[in-house]
């Protein structure tokens, strides 16, 4: 291997890990725009389509993509990995408590405590299943592949 090789995996390294950090920066801006329609100006599906499209279809892509890739996204959830998730549950609270300005400060509490809860939990619950999944096939992958060797 040629020092030029060495250079043009790291050049290709680097712009991989660039590619990918865009996305993640663009994904979190979508969902933080589809909160402030949604939320804040209770802009209905038709109005948010295209947030609702992208947020649908990147884990499904991401997820087929890894699978036809024989590589295994993520199997555990990491403090640092859940600050942008955190910061969107905190908008997403602002916008609903925010929204409400005609209903007497503990009912827009409640609501906006609940719908977070509602959120939350289904959130937790579809990321524990794909955890869950990811595990037993990143196991399936490694058996796969010391059989080989």
């Amino acid at each position: 291997m040629t020092l030029q090789q060495l250079k043009d995996e790291r050049v290709e390294q680097a712009k991989s890990k660039i590619y990918s950090e865009l996305m993640l920066i663009i994904f979190y801006i979508v969902v933080a725009s589809f909160c402030v329609k949604a939320l804040y100006f209770h802009m209905d599906l038709k109005q948010c389509a295209t947030e609702y499209i992208i947020l649908i279809l990147t884990p499904i892509y991401q997820a087929i993509r890894s699978r036809q890739m024989g590589v295994v996204l993520s199997t555990k959830s990491s403090r640092k990995a859940l600050l942008p998730t955190a910061a969107i549950i905190i908008l997403m609270v602002v916008l609903l408590w925010m929204s409400n300005k005609g209903v007497p400060s503990t009912a827009r509490t409640i609501s906006a405590v609940l719908s977070l809860a509602v959120f939350a939990v289904l959130f937790l619950v579809v990321q524990g299943i794909f955890i869950h999944l990811e595990r037993k096939r990143a196991e399936k992958l490694e058996h796969q592949y010391d059989d080989e060797d």
